[in-house]
């Protein structure tokens, strides 16, 4: 899956009903909850690994690494906002359809999705890093088990 996009490549964002866009928010809700806890984790193993990544040995930039993810987290945390927001519009519009003007909002929403996708491309990247550099400290460590004392 390259793209986080749900939209298909029709018109169906400025045909849905709102009912469709609150569900499809909602899905983006739970989802972005879930990046924010596996963030959180990467930032953990990250931790967990530190002394060992300050080992000049495995060549691992660690002050970019750290500071990627915690913009990772930021972004995180407001995108979550973002989507929070949203979902009041939808219901706003729901309740009463000329509280906002509702291509603008179709357009936010097109908007919101592509930051979303790009969100999601940049955290698959980042956790792809940290997982090979994790594994580059736990083949090391299981060498150092390996070697006599």
């Amino acid at each position: 899956m390259s793209e986080y996009r749900i939209r298909p490549k029709s018109d169906y964002l400025h045909n849905a009903s709102l009912d469709s866009l609150y569900a499809l928010s909602e899905h983006w809700m739970s989802d972005i909850q879930f990046y924010n806890t596996e963030i959180s984790f990467l930032e953990d193993l990250i931790g967990r690994y530190y002394l060992w990544l300050k080992d000049e040995s495995f060549n691992v930039d660690l002050a970019n690494l750290i500071e990627g993810l915690k913009e990772m987290s930021t972004l995180c945390s407001q995108l979550l906002l973002r989507i929070e927001r949203h979902m009041n519009q939808i219901e706003l519009l729901d309740e009463n359809p000329f509280s906002h003007d509702e291509q603008s909002f179709r357009d936010e929403h097109m908007t919101l999705e592509d930051d979303l996708s790009s969100f999601l491309k940049n955290l698959r990247t980042m956790k792809q890093v940290v997982f090979n550099v994790s594994e580059m400290v736990m083949q090391h460590q299981r060498l150092q088990h390996l070697l006599p004392k």
